[in-house]
């Protein structure tokens, strides 16, 4: 009879029923946390880009009427050839502000900029922006966005986002 009922349990969590099977141990309900849009924004950006390591800064600013501007700072990671780096770059930006306007959390203005590891003559390192594009809330907001999310960050979002500082070809 314990089998039956986890068995039953299991089948209720895969289908999002509550369950049917009694527990003998008291179990306290789990709380909903709700996220604020600007907590909720953070986290669709990093769950986006599961590298953490790519993302140097979040820099969310209050507007008016609960509305936000976004700026993303990522860091580039060198690929085998220079064209795969490139690519990688434009990816990583594509996913950034899909995470950004995938939901209506009030970004009015979306700036993200990629930073390339740089030694200069004497060996030093450093970064500099080697990319930069930002979107609006107007383009985003005549995204189809019941479209396949791989066509909508491959292929509508880098046709809308407008370039502020292209040096990929100094790669």
């Amino acid at each position: 009879m314990v089998a039956i009922g986890a068995f039953s349990e299991a089948i209720d969590k895969l289908s999002n029923k509550p369950s049917t099977a009694t527990s003998k141990s008291n179990q306290t309900p789990t709380s909903v946390i709700t996220l604020t849009p600007e907590e909720k924004l953070r986290k669709n950006i990093n769950d986006e880009l599961l590298l953490g390591g790519k993302i140097k800064d979040i820099k969310i600013t209050d507007g008016e009427s609960n509305t936000y501007s976004v700026k993303v700072i990522l860091v580039a990671n060198e690929n085998l050839t220079k064209e795969l780096t490139k690519v990688g770059i434009k990816k990583d930006v594509g996913d950034t502000f899909y995470s950004i306007y995938k939901e209506d959390l009030g970004v009015q203005y979306a700036v993200v900029s990629v930073n390339y590891p740089t030694i200069d003559k004497y060996g030093n390192k450093d970064e500099a922006i080697i990319y930069q594009a930002r979107l609006t809330k107007d383009e985003a907001s005549k995204i189809n966005w019941s479209l396949d999310k791989t066509l909508i960050k491959g292929k509508v979002i880098p046709e809308l986002w407008e370039v502020e500082q292209d040096n990929l070809g100094r790669l």
